[in-house]
C-alpha cells in the first residue's frame, strides 16, 4: 500500500510538470511578441492576510456581528462551527479569520460578509481593500494568432494541474477510508498497538481526521481504565468454646455466598468516546423544547469537581409537562455508536434519586430510556445500545442525542438539578 503521506506530493508533481511544460510554451509566444504588447491585468486573490488587516477584521466581526451571527456565517461558508468551541466572540472570530488563511477562503470570507452585511462594506473596504481585483501581477500579451493561442494552453496547464491534485486527493481518500475501517476492527479486536499505528499513520496524512482522533482517544481511556479490585474478604473474632484451657480466637472468615438465581450483574465503569461537553452545553441552550407554561429548562451550568461537567435543572410539575434538549451529533458518533454496544452516562443528582431520559434519534425515528437510581455521587450508568435498536433508530445513521424531563416519569422526575460529566459510547 502506498504511504498515503506520499500520494498527494506525487499527484502535486506531476500536475507541476504539465504545468511547466506549458508554461515553457506559454514563455516562448511571450517572448516572441514583446515588440508589440500592453498590459493585462490578471487579478490575484490574496488569501493571506497583513497583520494589521486582521486585526482590524478580527475587531469588526467582534463589534459587528454576535456569535449566532457568527455561527451563520460558518454555515454560509460550509465550516462547522463547532471546530471553534464556545469561548466568546474575539476568540472565535480569531480561529475563524485563522482557518480561513490555512484554508484559502479568505475571499469567500469577505464575499459573504458583503453578501449578508452590507451596512459595513465601506468599513470592511478600509480594511481589506477590494480583494478580489488586487493586482500583484501582470502579463504582458498582443493581439493575433499566438495570443489567442496562448490562452487554452494556459487554460490546458491549469486543468492539468487541477486533474493530478484531484486525483491524488481520491486516492489519498479512499486509502485513509480503507485504514480508518481496518484499525476500527483492530480496536474492536483489543490490538491496541497495532490500532495506535494504523491510527497515526491516518494523522500524519490528514492531522484532523476526527474518527481517527477519537480512536485514539479510546484506545488510551481503555488503557488508563483499572479494573475494579476484587472484593477484600473480611473477619471476625469468634471464641472458642469454653473448656479447661485459656479462650483463644479464631479467624472465621464472613464471605457472603453468591444468591441463586443470580441476579443481573452491575457492570464494571468502562471507557467510552465521549462526545463534547461544550457540544451538550451549546444543544441544551439552542436546542432546548419546554410545554408551554408547563415545562421548564432552565439555562445550563457548569459543575462537577473541576467544573468541567454540565449541569442541569428543570420543573415538570404541572400534569403534561415536559423540557429537555436536542443535541446535534457529528457523522463521527454514528460509526462509533455502531461499533459499541452501550451508551454510557456519568451523571449525579443534588438530591439524589432524580429521574430523567436519554434519547437517540436517527431521521425520523427517535427512543427514550429512562434513567432512574441518581445517586448524590457521580456514577456511571450503562444503556444497551440495542434497547435504541429494537425501537427502529439506525445507530449507523444517528444524528441526535435527546435529554429530557418527563412529569410522566412520577414524583422522582418533577424538578430537580444534575450533573453530567461524561456521555458517550463503549463496550464493557
Amino acid at each position: 500500500m502506498i504511504d498515503p503521506v506520499l500520494i498527494q506530493p506525487i499527484a502535486t508533481v506531476s500536475g507541476a510538470v504539465i504545468l511547466g511544460v506549458f508554461g515553457i510554451i506559454a514563455a516562448y509566444i511571450h517572448a516572441s511578441i514583446q515588440s508589440h504588447r500592453f498590459p493585462v491585468t490578471m487579478p490575484l486573490c490574496r488569501s493571506i492576510l497583513m497583520p494589521k488587516q486582521r486585526n482590524d477584521l478580527t475587531d469588526l466581526l467582534v463589534n459587528k456581528f454576535n456569535l449566532e451571527e457568527l455561527h451563520d456565517l460558518c454555515f454560509r461558508m460550509g465550516i462547522d462551527y463547532d471546530f471553534f468551541g464556545d469561548k466568546g466572540r474575539r476568540i472565535f472570530a480569531e480561529q475563524l479569520i485563522a482557518y480561513c488563511e490555512r484554508h484559502e477562503m479568505i475571499p469567500l470570507l469577505i464575499k459573504i460578509i458583503r453578501e449578508i452585511r452590507s451596512d459595513i462594506v465601506p468599513v470592511l473596504t478600509l480594511i481589506v481593500g477590494d480583494i478580489s481585483t488586487d493586482t500583484e501581477t501582470a502579463l504582458y500579451m498582443t493581439g493575433g494568432a499566438l495570443v489567442r493561442l496562448s490562452i487554452p494552453l494556459i487554460a490546458l496547464a491549469f486543468l492539468g494541474g487541477v486533474a493530478g491534485f484531484g486525483i491524488g486527493s481520491k486516492f489519498e481518500s479512499q486509502t485513509i477510508e480503507k485504514m480508518l475501517i481496518q484499525a476500527s476492527a483492530v480496536r474492536r479486536a483489543g490490538a491496541y498497538d497495532s490500532a495506535l499505528q494504523l491510527y497515526a499513520e491516518i494523522l500524519r496524512a490528514d492531522p484532523k481526521n476526527d474518527e481517527a482522533l477519537l480512536g485514539k482517544q479510546s484506545i488510551f481511556l481503555a488503557l488508563s481504565a483499572t479494573p475494579t479490585p476484587s472484593a477484600t474478604p473480611t473477619y471476625t473474632m469468634t471464641p472458642v468454646p469454653t473448656s479447661t484451657h485459656t479462650m483463644t480466637p479464631s479467624l472465621t472468615s464472613t464471605r457472603t455466598p453468591t444468591p441463586s438465581p443470580t441476579p443481573t450483574p452491575t457492570l464494571t465503569p468502562f471507557p467510552v468516546t465521549p462526545i463534547p461537553l461544550d457540544k451538550i452545553k451549546l444543544g441544551c441552550e439552542q436546542g432546548k423544547f419546554e410545554a408551554p407554561n408547563l415545562g421548564f429548562l432552565f439555562p445550563p451550568t457548569t459543575c462537577g469537581a473541576i467544573a468541567n461537567g454540565v449541569s442541569l435543572s428543570w420543573s415538570v410539575k404541572s400534569t403534561g409537562g415536559y423540557a429537555g434538549c436536542i443535541i446535534d451529533l457529528a457523522p463521527v458518533f454514528a460509526s462509533i455508536a455502531r461499533d459499541n454496544t452501550h451508551l454510557g452516562l456519568r451523571v449525579s443528582g443534588k438530591q439524589g434519586g432524580e429521574q430523567f431520559e436519554i434519547g437517540l434519534k436517527s431521521g425520523e425515528y427517535e427512543w427514550k430510556e429512562p434513567v432512574e437510581s441518581i445517586s448524590e455521587y457521580e456514577k456511571q450508568i450503562a444503556i444497551p445500545l440495542a434497547n435504541y435498536s429494537n425501537m427502529a433508530v439506525d445507530l449507523a445513521k444517528l444524528d441526535k442525542l435527546i435529554i429530557a424531563f418527563n412529569h410522566a416519569l412520577g414524583k422522582p422526575a418533577l424538578e430537580g438539578r444534575i450533573c453530567i460529566t461524561e456521555i458517550g459510547f463503549g463496550t464493557p
